[in-house]
């Protein structure tokens, strides 16, 4: 889910990564939404790094988002 592409409504304009399917995005303005389309993986997107813990193996499986420096530690 962190590396996946966003959208964000902002003012009655969806902003939409560039990778999201252009067929999708043409159904939106179809639908009369506003869309301001912008670069893949942008920061205007924000950023998170994420840790989740296996309940039942306690394995840690961390994710970095590729948007920002940083990286999922955990012990």
């Amino acid at each position: 889910a962190i590396e996946a592409p966003r959208i964000h409504c902002l003012k009655k304009v969806l902003h939409v990564e560039g990778r999201i399917d252009k067929n999708v995005i043409k159904q939106l303005i179809s639908f009369g939404h506003k869309v301001k389309v912008r670069n893949d993986f942008d920061n205007y997107f924000g950023g998170a790094q994420g840790i989740f813990i296996d309940a039942k193996t306690g394995i840690l499986h961390g994710g970095a988002d590729s948007r920002r420096d940083g990286v999922a530690v955990g012990y």
